[in-house]
């Protein structure tokens, strides 16, 4: 291929590189000047990750050809001649917890850098702050913190990290809203993202993918892709299977069906997308043509897009996805639990509804990305990978490769993002398998194009629910019939799985519900595989139970708080019909409190003025509780976490732990409790994580487990080293070890002086006198400790009625919305979300609040927006991001949040965690208010998304 050299100026210095015609600036940018900031994200200049300044204006540089840059002034966020705007814009960022992950900061920050420029000293109104930054996406913070922050750069608002209240008073750092430590480097687009690590020679892997949802494999022809130049490698899975063993499955639990298959298709293709061929070339473009050249020939199947059709399967052998199950179900789950049947018989009002939910997706803006490098002579494997879950990485590839975890190394920097989406391991087999076959390291980059079509899909929710009540209201039996499509599979490609089973278990809610029945059918499909998603099945229970309260409300015209009182848990510690067990919590307290702060009695005249126009606003409010800290038997999600606590010769703490980062704050929250645990100076404490040969292991990022597990671990590690300190600290000092006050980094006795530093005290134990003499009557020499936390309230011992408990904590709260619907297009507005939550001891109140509007906006995208469509040939429909529907800064509702505290029992500390909070009750809240808008319609809404075509849709049913 023919190269062109151009020049250009970069962030103020002269640059002049060889470009082909076809390469994009972004390359050229990450590859070739290493400018790591400029991000893929979409590849269709949807995203704007990849957003830089070319002459002044704002460019999306995945959308211009390379030779286009010549004679251009191109600035990025690296550059040390940045404008006084764009520092002020990095400043308010940070100090306005306006980002999470910080994979699409550096984009938005140019985007909004330029918006003040050309409207330097004018009042912008939120609007036209919209409009300057709408083309960049964001999947973490839900926007409303990045439309302050541009406020705040503006001089138009407060940072939030000064406004924010402080939760705990006095000296402790645990509850104080602290800006992120780790922002420093993201808003300078120095991220450590798995992407930015590679080298010039490295190779690239690509994949050709099936075209089909359901086929057996004919034929292979790869001789096109053999003969180009520049393709070190073309491999079918009929090939591969000498080279490994069948994925390695996430779970196991319960008498669930495993595929077994292999990374690349052997013999018949499940699902359209489906990795067939793998190319390994010198470069991404050589790699991707070499795999549209290969031709696959295939013979059709019958193709299952319908989980409750495919059921019927079994008298179909052609359309079983695996014959050798005999049947398309992955699972079947059942409980009964009382008179379920008499009780309904007898009952004053039985409600029952087909409620459901659409299939959507994590959508992480960074998709699967890993760099494999394998040394044969020495039998080591170093992988850098976006993942949730380093060690259990490391474990999979242990077991599909056969080789020693101990001559395996997972490296995990920052993650952008990841929702539950990067717990198992899949497409990262490819790098591996690359770089064994070719002995050079190998880059695997996955397209949107390739994670809309293989990447893991969630809910997808097809259920029946039916409730017994009485007179007054009070539930007296319920029922649930949950199928749920698992695509292709939700236990070795994703860990979905467990969603549906979560949803029938806690379907009964907060409510003291007795009597009770669920039949679970996890059904396989033609479709990509299907895989955790913030709130995990949770959003299926609330769902389940809230509609068919606002139901009978209506039909027992009592007011819906009312009904809702009259069944919520009146005492604590309960446990559920099903076996959790709720510790504490406020649920009345959080439904009364969310009333008063919606000004309920305002809003109802608001309602009925808008009526009289022509307008159809509703609201609506539900109370939810949020399950935390998963623990499964037979999966990698065990009731563990470790961290190493050290303490240098230098007096400088180390933290490393097994949670992954993926924006949760982790480097600042556990710097805050290990400071106050320990007595150190903050500013002395550093966290690490990430990387499998130094880190203890842990189970990695789920299930809002840090706040619980790792912190409980940190707490464990104090406990060990406080003693040492003491004891040391009293032979310098001369004192009794009970004498020894450590305080924010002095070490002191009242009897004694001077008092020492964490530094004096560190270096006389190690060096000068030395551990012989100071330590000598401590447990241990070294300043050094292994913390490990189990939750004692996980019980994985059956009960009489088989019920056990693997989420140990029960955060809460009470969530409201206020909406707008047009009845001419169907299109909703969310005007305002409220929420009351109780999380127990809050941490760090401005990284809460971050995590609580991100996961309301992400949730309210699924709920309305986003969309992963098949065809009846099981074609996916969207292939991009604008065809997804990932929402924009235009879906970010105004968010008022408040909290209570009830102190979980079960950690010193007393939190439960919370990074799923937002997204339990969201779909519930948002579908009951379309409802109450449209009531004068008697429009009934028991499923999602709530798209204008859908919501039109319902509207003129209801109205035939």
């Amino acid at each position: 291929m023919s190269s062109h050299s151009i020049s250009f100026q970069l962030n103020g210095e002269s640059q002049t590189v060889n470009v082909s015609p076809r390469e994009l600036l972004t390359d050229v940018l990450r590859d070739k000047v290493s400018i790591k900031s400029v991000r893929f994200g979409c590849e269709e200049g949807a995203c704007g990750s990849c957003t830089i300044e070319m002459d002044g204006q704002t460019v999306k540089s995945c959308m211009i050809p390379a030779v286009r840059a010549n004679g251009k002034s191109i600035s990025t966020i690296e550059g040390s001649d940045l404008s006084e705007i764009t520092r002020k814009v990095q400043a308010a960022f940070a100090s306005c917890h306006a980002l999470q992950c910080g994979y699409c900061t550096s984009g938005m920050i140019m985007s909004a850098a330029n918006l003040l420029k050309k409207n330097s000293g004018k009042t912008l109104t939120e609007d036209e702050i919209k409009n300057g930054i709408a083309g960049n996406i964001c999947r973490c913070t839900g926007y409303n913190n990045i439309i302050h922050a541009v406020k705040v750069a503006n001089g138009q608002a407060e940072p939030l990290a000064e406004s924010e209240t402080t939760i705990n008073k006095g000296d402790s750092w645990i509850g104080r809203p602290l800006q992120r430590r780790e922002d420093k480097r993201l808003v300078a687009g120095k991220g450590r993202f798995a992407d930015n690590y590679g080298e010039y020679g490295d190779l690239h892997a690509a994949v050709a993918r099936s075209t089909k949802a359901h086929a057996k494999i004919i034929k292979i022809d790869t001789r096109v892709a053999e003969k180009m130049s520049g393709v070190r490698r073309v491999i079918t899975g009929e090939e591969a299977k000498k080279y490994w063993q069948p994925l390695a499955p996430t779970m196991e639990l319960l008498d669930l069906k495993l595929p077994k298959r292999y990374a690349l298709a052997v013999d018949k293709v499940v699902f359209y997308g489906e990795p067939v061929v793998l190319v390994v070339a010198d470069d991404p473009y050589i790699a991707e043509d070499a795999a549209e050249s290969i031709k696959v020939q295939y013979e059709d199947l019958p193709v299952n897009t319908d989980p409750t059709a495919t059921i019927s399967a079994i008298d179909e052998p052609e359309r079983l996805l695996y014959p050798e199950w005999e049947t398309n179900t992955q699972v079947e789950v059942r409980f009964e639990h009382g008179e379920v049947n008499s009780l309904f018989a007898s009952a004053d009002l039985v409600i029952e509804e087909k409620i459901g939910s659409h299939r959507y997706s994590a959508m992480p803006m960074e998709t699967r990305v890993a760099r494999a490098d394998y040394d044969k002579d020495e039998d080591h494997l170093i992988i850098r990978a976006s993942t949730q879950i380093a060690h259990q990485m490391r474990m999979a590839i242990g077991q599909v490769f056969g080789i020693p975890e101990s001559r395996i190394e997972v490296l995990a920097g920052d993650v952008g993002g990841g929702f539950g989406a990067k717990l198992s391991v899949d497409s990262e087999y490819f790098a591996v398998l690359g770089t064994m076959l070719c002995h050079k390291p190998v880059r695997w980059n996955e397209t949107r194009t390739g994670w809309m079509h293989a990447g893991p899909g969630a809910r997808d929710y097809h259920t029946t629910s039916r409730a017994a009540f009485d007179r007054n209201g009070t539930v007296i039996a319920m029922e649930t019939d949950i199928v749920a499509d698992m695509g292709c599979d939700g236990a070795e490609r994703g860990c979905g799985i467990g969603m549906p089973l979560n949803g029938g278990n806690y379907a009964p809610g907060p409510y003291t519900i007795e009597n009770y029945r669920t039949n679970i059918r996890c059904v396989v499909t033609n479709k990509g595989p299907y895989n955790a998603y913030r709130g995990y099945g949770k959003d299926l229970a609330n769902m389940l139970i809230e509609r068919l309260l606002d139901q009978a409300a209506d039909k027992l015209e009592i007011d819906p708080i009312e009904i809702r009182k009259r069944n919520l848990l009146t005492k604590y510690p309960f446990q559920l019909v099903t076996g959790p067990i709720i510790e504490n919590g406020t649920l009345r307290e959080c439904l009364e409190k969310l009333a008063k702060n919606m000004k309920l009695p305002e809003l109802r005249k608001e309602q009925a003025n808008a009526l009289r126009e022509g307008r159809h606003l509703g609201l609506a409010l539900v109370p939810y509780i949020e399950p935390a800290g998963a623990t499964f038997p037979g999966s990698t999600s065990q009731n563990y976490e470790s961290i190493t606590l050290r303490i240098a010769a230098d007096g400088s703490v180390h933290v490393i732990t097994g949670i992954q980062s993926l924006g949760q704050g982790i480097e600042t929250v556990y710097a805050q409790v290990c400071a106050d645990q320990l007595g150190c100076a903050i500013e002395d404490v550093t966290v690490s994580w990430g990387d499998t040969k130094a880190s203890p292991f842990g189970s990695g990022t789920f299930s809002s487990r840090g706040a619980m597990f790792a912190v409980g671990a940190i707490i464990n590690a104090t406990e060990k080293l406080l003693p040492r300190i003491k004891i040391g600290a009293s032979v310098i000092l001369e004192c009794d070890p009970s004498e020894v006050v450590i305080k924010n980094g002095t070490i002191s006795c009242p009897k004694s002086e001077p008092a020492l530093s964490f530094k004096d005290l560190a270096f006389a134990a190690y060096v000068q006198p030395g551990a012989e003499i100071i330590l000598a009557d401590a447990d241990g020499p070294l300043l050094e400790a292994l913390g490990v936390y189990r939750h004692p309230q996980v019980n994985w011992k059956p009960d009489d009625l088989g019920r056990m408990q693997f989420y140990p904590a029960h955060a809460n709260g009470a969530a409201g919305a206020l909406v707008e619907v047009d009845i001419e297009t169907g299109k909703v507005d969310v005007k305002k979300i409220w929420m009351v939550a109780d999380h127990g001891v809050i941490l760090n109140p401005l990284i809460l609040q971050g995590q609580i509007k991100g996961s309301i906006v992400q949730q309210l995208g699924g709920t309305i927006y986003e969309n992963l469509e098949y065809d009846d040939e099981g074609k996916p429909l969207a292939n991009t991001l604008k065809e997804y529907g990932m929402p924009t800064v235009w879906a970010a509702p105004e968010i008022e949040i408040d909290h209570l505290v009830s102190k979980s029992p079960s950690t010193s500390v007393g939190a439960k965690g919370a990074g799923e909070d937002g997204s339990i009750a969201t779909s519930t809240v948002l579908m009951a208010a379309v409802e109450d808008a449209l009531r004068v319609h008697n429009v009934k809404v028991m499923s999602c998304p709530l798209s204008p075509f859908k919501v039109k849709e319902m509207i003129e049913k209801a109205m035939e």
